[in-house]
């Protein structure tokens, strides 16, 4: 036998397979219920089954809604609890594997699901069980660990992180074994009920010292391979194996994994020929005696070989250099049709095994290595697919990296090692060759890969442009629009001064964001995005459009619409952009978004015409007829008219908004004094219009507000004397008392006279008649006349004090005001 003098002959990538076939040989589910039938084996548990079969299928999100559900219902602290409180560490570990990137959190998530469970029933029979998958989630976080430790074998914190899970491990496990030492013999004489069968406990006592070995054998890869370290801790792993092994009964379901181990040792160590000798007890008994077993002597009987054992022997004779003989192996266990992606033929030790032998010899198949590599990721998962991608990472010089999928995994060991900006360019040529050849799919997650590493490398304007063309080069990929939004953000997160070449990359992505998902999820942010661009330079305009063109937001587009007027400055320009906004508007919406619109036009009208543009909106005419009308009045209000359209009133003689157009013009002619005059005629005119068509005037009390507010109080005396008392009298009174509250002085002095006027024919000394005066005298006061409220109030105490407290306190206060 040839044999290895040194794991430092062994390419980092090959101890990568190692560790995972380590991991696929020797890992059985920890599971309560595992004493109960041979492990490995199909057994009478059809839940465990069931467990196992969706964790090797790719389905543990299923697994673990299964575990959560059933461990709801399970008794707490009873055996069941136990059973699948472990089966869900199992399912969420297994699930957390298989993200890309591994989630960080999963270890925590696990490993305090166990420990809650001790912590409330430490002393439970199946409490070593729990113990047990405690220490697993620290061999397999250090297992995952060691492979990102391979890929960058210089990065310090990742070798420490993984040498303190291995730690932990250890304890764990060496606690462990030394409690059951002590336990067993009581349970063998059973003084204690609370204790499990010793049979079962012998199970976690012989599963605690195979992990124990493998410990030993994680720690080997995380040294330096040809160190004194390394090939230490796979001596004393062989050692431990051995010494297991004189301790297991052939007979026992966990015998074959004991042997395995031990090969796997000797292998590690170098030793072929120890690795050979140590699997004769697993081989047909023909082969077991003399000779070394090849496949032309075993054929017989290949199928007594269990596939994870003809793994082993397909390595140690690709270590001995007898490719031909691996081949045989090989064609022995595989048929034609296992080579597929999907068909899960093998377990994942002899696809491995097969990938190292294709890259093995002088003249390796890198391409059907590749082509192995994505095969053992879609059958086996994301971590098998790792540790098959490392194997890869030396081949970007070769001739054979000029496959796109040797490019992308030299790109994943550049990025592991920290080379971003080399990763990036990687990722995005292997984009290129794909896109080039009709590979859109790889492309796109290629060019995702790439963006993401020059963003890492600081190069953000080459970040974007890969996420730009990847959402471009494959529109309905469902990813692809958040990637090319994200293409934009990575431009405001470089910033530009000004109207910079990057700005303008930005509008244009943003654009093109538009016109290629116009109804997208992404849209509405996208065009949040632009317009807020356009706020920025100011251009309302834009901005209006923009908004005017989606009809999610009207409220947004008639407040751009309203900067855009404030901003234009010439009439001739703001009656150019209200006929735009007509055009562009959506026909269903346009007249209430307009009329929202015109409510704040470019002076300080700042009140709302919310109830007038919500009737309009919900008026029954036809659109035209209403855009018409909207027109005339945003020229009206706007100052270039001092009519409107009359005959829109004629023609719709029963809608509610007439009314509340009246008292809309008056608050505009309130707010804005040089309007008054004009404003006041088209109110009037529409109040004759709305009376002549209805044969009935509108509430009296709207059209004097009107009046009142436009400055015509005399207009308003003739609308009050059209009404017989006494309703003409209580009228001119409401008239005074909205004269004595006008913000124009003069309309208030106005008011005093009338009130005057409206006292002098009340009863003298009634409650009403000394109201009255009351009102006069603060009104006095709103126009700075304290001297006639002082002179009024001290009439009325001299000559008719009145027999109300309140209002002769009030008179008193009146009359001290000068």
């Amino acid at each position: 036998m040839q044999c290895i003098q040194s794991i430092g002959l062994l390419p980092a990538a090959v101890r990568a397979l190692a560790i995972a076939v380590v991991l696929s040989v020797g890992l059985p589910s920890i599971d309560a219920s595992e004493s109960l039938t041979p492990l490995g084996r199909e057994t009478t548990d059809r839940q465990g089954d069931l467990q196992r079969r969706l964790l090797e299928s790719g389905m543990a999100a299923i697994a673990e809604q299964i575990c959560r559900q059933k461990l709801a219902d399970a008794k707490p602290g009873s055996d069941e609890s136990a059973t699948w409180t472990i089966r869900l560490s199992n399912a969420m570990l297994q699930r957390g594997i298989e993200q890309r990137p591994i989630d960080p959190s999963i270890w925590n998530r696990s490993s305090e699901l166990l420990d809650g469970w001790l912590v409330g029933y430490e002393t439970s029979r199946r409490a070593d069980w729990i113990r047990l998958a405690r220490a697993m989630v620290d061999f397999r976080r250090s297992q995952t660990a060691t492979l990102s430790v391979l890929a960058s074998p210089e990065s310090s914190p990742l070798r420490q992180a993984a040498l303190a899970a291995i730690r932990d491990c250890e304890d764990q496990l060496t606690q462990l074994a030394d409690a059951l030492q002590e336990t067993i013999p009581l349970a063998d004489l059973k003084r204690d009920d609370r204790l499990a069968p010793a049979a079962e406990l012998r199970v976690v006592q012989g599963t605690v010292q195979r992990q124990l070995v493998r410990t030993l054998l994680a720690r080997a890869d995380l040294y330096p391979p040809d160190s004194d370290d390394a090939l230490a801790a796979a001596a004393d792993a062989a050692a431990q194996a051995e010494t297991l092994l004189r301790k297991t009964p052939a007979d026992d379901p966990s015998f074959g994994d004991v042997v395995r181990l031990l090969a796997e040792s000797w292998l590690r160590v170098g030793d072929t020929h120890k690795a050979t000798l140590a699997l004769r007890p697993l081989l047909p008994a023909n082969e077991s005696e003399e000779g070394d077993p090849t496949p032309s002597t075993a054929a017989a009987s290949i199928w007594d070989i269990v596939p994870e054992t003809g793994a082993m022997l397909i390595r140690i004779a690709i270590a001995e250099g007898k490719r031909g003989e691996a081949q045989q192996w090989l064609d022995a266990y595989f048929q034609p049709d296992d080579y597929t992606k999907t068909v899960r033929a093998a377990p994942p030790t002899l696809d491995l095994a097969r990938l190292e032998f294709l890259l093995s010899g002088k003249n390796p198949d890198v391409q059907s290595a590749a082509d192995w590599a994505e095969a053992i990721e879609a059958r086996h998962g994301a971590f098998y697919g790792r540790t098959a991608s490392l194997r890869l990472i030396d081949l970007g010089d070769s001739d054979a990296g000029s496959d796109p999928r040797v490019m992308a995994t030299a790109a994943a060991a550049m990025l592991r090692r920290g080379e971003f900006a080399a990763a990036a360019g990687q990722y995005a040529e292997a984009a290129n060759r794909e896109a080039k050849g009709g590979e859109a799919e790889s492309a796109f997650q290629h060019r995702l890969q790439s963006g993401a590493a020059y963003r890492k490398a600081g190069d953000l304007d080459a970040a974007s442009q890969q996420l730009a063309q990847a959402g471009e080069g494959l529109t309905s990929h469902r990813l692809a629009q958040a990637a090319h939004l994200q293409a934009a953000f990575l431009l405001v997160e470089a910033g530009w001064p000004g109207d910079s070449p990057r700005q303008r990359r930005y509008q244009k992505l943003l654009e093109t964001q538009l016109r290629l998902w116009p109804e997208g999820e992404q849209t509405p942010q996208a065009r949040k995005m632009l317009s807020q661009l356009f706020e920025n330079r100011q251009a309302w305009a834009d901005a209006a459009r923009l908004w005017t063109l989606s009809a999610d937001d009207s409220s947004r587009a008639a407040s751009l619409w309203r900067k855009a007027l404030r901003a234009a400055k010439e009439p001739d320009q703001q009656a150019d952009l209200l006929k735009e906004a007509v055009a562009q508007l959506p026909a269903d919406g346009e007249q209430a978004l307009l009329v929202a619109l015109w409510g704040d036009r470019t002076v300080v009208l700042k009140f709302g015409w919310d109830a007038l543009n919500q009737q309009l909106g919900q008026a029954e005419f036809p659109a035209a007829d209403k855009a018409r009308f909207t027109a005339a009045l945003a020229q009206l209000r706007l100052g270039k008219t001092s009519t409107l359209d009359l005959d829109f009133l004629s023609a719709n003689p029963d809608e509610p908004w007439p009314l509340d157009l009246i008292d809309c013009l008056g608050r505009d002619a309130q707010q804005h004094s040089v309007d008054r005059k004009r404003l006041g005629d088209v109110i009037l005119a529409v109040a004759n219009r709305i009376a002549s068509e209805t044969r009935s005037l509108p509430d009296q009390l709207t059209i004097l507000k009107a009046l009142v507010a436009s400055e015509q109080s005399n207009r308003a005396m003739e609308v009050i004397g059209q009404f017989p008392e006494p309703r003409s009298g209580s009228l001119a009174r409401e008239l005074a008392q909205m004269l004595l509250h006008s913000d124009v002085p003069d309309d208030r002095r106005q008011g005093i006279e009338r009130m005057l006027q409206y006292g002098r024919g009340m009863k003298k000394g009634s409650d009403d008649w000394f109201a009255v005066q009351l009102e006069i005298c603060q009104a006095y006061l709103t126009v700075n006349d304290s001297q006639a409220a002082a002179k009024l109030a001290n009439y009325l105490l001299l000559t008719s004090p009145p027999s109300d407290p309140q209002q002769l306190a009030r008179l008193r206060e009146f009359a001290q005001a000068d």
